[in-house]
């Protein structure tokens, strides 16, 4: 309320209290005839006693008090002081009546005591109205003062609480920026940079403050560049809120590739203008990669399954092809063995032979895979010389390189060559590396077999450096080769490779049996082609082994 405005409702005579302390009773009468012509909406408290003045004021907090100055007992400067010590009343205005000259010792003790105004015996109306319109003003104005005090606290407290809350919330929010693993950016209309959170060191390779200025489309992936920019022209030329999409990032610092899936927000004016894009990505690199992952594998299944099914089919072709032949020929020995010559009988014989040692090949390569894929197979450990073995296999095999018109050479050097292995087991590595040489190689073509000494890495990671000696075997062909794709491959089970899968049958079961068996051993095996054609079978076996019988899992 204003100043005027509290002045024009006074002059009303608004609603008031007075109390009026006089130990003169027909004084008191006299106050409150002054009072009722002067102020038409009053209330009027009357006594005679100081004390019961001081309750009174306590009590009912009237808007002024006439209080006179000499009474027995407690005198108007003492009650004033009173009334001025108790903190719910001392705001009352006071005036003191006296009945004597008002002197500069007088006014100073009562001003002192916390007296608003003074008033002389004999009453003057005009002067006591007047001044007491001028303490109600005065009290009336301080209220209200108060009043507006007191909004102006409330307001303030709720500002300081409403900027305590939003410091507390900007807190949260820093926090959850610059804790959160989610790579958090503002770029203006034109893609550059305005904010992005501590990710961008992590992603882009450069701190928050280095990629300022700096455009997106300088860190994405080159291949998402057109794709991203199409994005960001559709966003400035279509009013579009909230959209999402997938891109990959580059880190400046090491070039690796963050695949990120963004969620954005976009702001316009009101023209519709592009304003800023705030934009949430999520690193999803790593399930990018279990999906890639997941897709090989199942790829990996499917080829197994394909694999498997194309096995089955062709192990029962060739179970059944010497069956048919032994039972065939056992047959036309039972029929005809009183009318054929002993020579066709001893034919018939020969070809049960043949057809029944490819089934007991068949079936012991069989047997062999069946004890590798459970994970055990036992091993007869012992001292052994790796010249006798290779020499002993190249004899068994002469035979059969000899009817292929293919020759043997072996390269041994005069070095150790004593070992300890498996003889039978290592015996059957060669000769399953001797008989696909021979078989896939043409007729005129050498087959060389040789020896040497080197060493074998005994870690299984490529960058483990600390070797132990070992002998190394290479069997060197020159028949139709192996696809660079396929040199590993081919020791998968039931694999053979695509250029001698059609030649000479097989099982596809030889190579990945010596697989197992160089790797029982802590030894390894490879396969090169050779720059002049052909392939080159190596393996290479160390020379201390544990001497027990054992299964190696």
């Amino acid at each position: 309320m204003s100043l005027a405005t509290g002045q024009r409702e006074l002059n009303d005579a608004i609603p008031c209290t007075i109390l009026v302390v006089d130990d003169t009773l027909n004084n008191l009468f006299v106050f409150q005839e002054l009072i009722e012509q002067n102020f038409k909406s009053h209330r009027m408290l009357m006594t005679t006693d100081p004390k019961e003045g001081l309750k009174m004021a306590s009590d009912h907090h009237p808007d002024a008090i006439l209080l006179d100055f000499q009474m027995p007992g407690i005198n108007g400067i003492e009650v004033c002081r009173r009334l001025k010590a108790d903190a719910s009343i001392m705001d009352i205005p006071v005036i003191l009546i006296t009945g004597t000259f008002v002197t500069p010792q007088l006014k100073a003790e009562g001003l002192d005591a916390g007296a608003s105004d003074f008033i002389v015996k004999p009453i003057d109306i005009a002067e006591l109205t007047a001044k007491i319109k001028v303490v109600l003003r005065g009290k009336h104005l301080e209220d209200e003062l108060k009043d507006i005090n007191k909004q102006l606290n409330l307001e303030m407290a709720k500002r300081q609480k409403t900027e305590a809350d939003l410091l507390e919330s900007e807190k949260k929010f820093r926090e959850f920026v610059e804790r959160t693993d989610n790579l958090i950016i503002q770029v203006d209309s034109k893609a550059r940079f305005l904010y992005l959170n501590h990710m961008s060191n992590p992603i882009f390779g450069i701190s928050p403050e280095e990629c300022r200025d700096m455009s997106i489309f300088d860190f994405i992936h080159p291949e998402d560049v057109k794709r991203s920019k199409a994005f960001f022209r559709k966003w400035r030329s279509e009013h579009l809120k909230n959209t999402s999409f997938e891109t990959r990032m580059v880190n400046k610092n090491d070039g690796t590739v963050s695949h990120l899936m963004c969620t954005v927000n976009c702001k316009y004016n009101e023209a519709g203008d592009l304003i800023h894009v705030n934009s949430i990505a999520q690193d999803i690199t790593s399930r990018k990669r279990a999906e890639e992952e997941i897709i090989l594998a199942r790829k990996k299944a499917e080829s197994a399954t394909k694999a498997m099914q194309d096995f089955l089919s062709f192990i029962s072709h060739e179970i059944r092809n010497p069956i048919h032949h032994i039972i065939s020929y056992a047959t036309f020995g039972i029929d005809k063995f009183d009318t054929k010559p002993k020579e066709q009988i001893k034919e018939y014989f020969k070809i049960i032979k043949e057809s029944s040692n490819d089934l007991l090949g068949l079936l012991n390569d069989l047997l062999d895979l069946s004890k590798t894929e459970s994970g055990k197979m036992l091993y007869h450990m012992t001292k052994t010389n790796l010249k006798k073995i290779i020499i002993r296999c190249v004899t068994e095999c002469q035979s059969t390189a000899k009817e292929k018109g293919v020759s043997v050479e072996t390269v041994i050097p005069d070095i150790p060559a004593d070992l300890v292995g498996d003889v039978l087991k290592i015996g059957q590595v060669l000769r399953n590396l001797l008989g696909n040489a021979i078989k896939f190689s043409p007729p005129g073509k050498t087959i060389t077999i040789s020896l040497s000494a080197g060493e074998i890495s005994m870690g299984r990671r490529i960058t483990d450096d600390k070797s132990i000696p070992a002998l190394c075997v290479v069997v060197k062909d020159e028949g139709v080769g192996i696809p660079e794709n396929e040199l590993e491959s081919v020791f998968n089970k039931f694999t053979q490779s695509s250029k001698t899968n059609h030649q000479a049958g097989g099982t596809g079961l030889g190579l990945a049996i010596c697989h197992e068996i160089v790797k029982g051993h802590n030894g390894r095996i490879w396969a090169e082609n050779n720059p002049e054609g052909g392939t080159t079978f190596s393996f290479s076996l160390p020379y201390e082994q544990v001497l027990v019988t054992q299964i190696v899992e």
